[in-house]
């Protein structure tokens, strides 16, 4: 898959299923951040492995970014970058930068998203739901969930999640948070 075909597909909105084929990280990251048409659709890309960084650092991105069921070789680094949603659903991520984040609808790290190093959401604002429903944060030799100061506009979501080290979250949500959740 060159970088043209991507980014043509994710202008027209098509979904992209790799059915697991490699892709770089440089690849995916300049089909993110390419200038969209107004009323572009859904940035959707699934099951890809994605080698290299994906570097979002300081991006802005006016189109929702669904990259679902996701391998990801390194940490991506998506601090401060603004995007109008982001769902890594399904997904496998060493760990997560992603310190001041900037979300303006809903943030999905859930349904088989797996992350084994830290998530790193401190400082991140996220306009919709924060959904952490079925995820698995591993926390590889350190804290799982990193979000100090984060703060949720909704409603923040993390029935079946699973961490496996401790989780820092002292979220302000504006709506009630629902977590089943405990460090197993």
């Amino acid at each position: 898959m060159d970088g043209a075909a991507l980014a043509d597909a994710l202008e027209s909105g098509q979904e992209m299923d790799l059915a697991g084929a490699v892709i770089p990280a440089s690849v995916v990251a300049a089909a993110i951040c390419a200038p969209r048409p107004e009323g572009a659709a859904v940035l959707r890309l699934r099951r890809a492995n994605i080698t290299g960084v994906l570097r979002l650092t300081g991006a802005k991105v006016e189109v929702p970014v669904e990259l679902l069921g996701c391998v990801f070789a390194q940490v991506p680094d998506l601090r401060m970058a603004e995007l109008a949603g982001l769902a890594l659903t399904g997904s496998r991520v060493p760990g997560l930068r992603a310190g001041n984040l900037r979300v303006a609808a809903d943030l999905l790290l859930d349904d088989g998203f797996v992350a084994h190093g830290p998530v790193n959401l401190t400082d991140a604002q996220v306009g919709g739901s924060l959904r952490l429903s079925g995820g698995r944060l591993r926390g590889d030799g350190g804290r799982a969930l990193v979000a100090d100061r984060i703060v949720v506009e909704g409603t923040c979501y993390a029935r079946r999640c699973t961490p496996t080290a401790r989780c820092g979250c002292p979220a302000r949500a504006s709506r009630a948070t629902s977590t089943s959740a405990a460090p197993t």
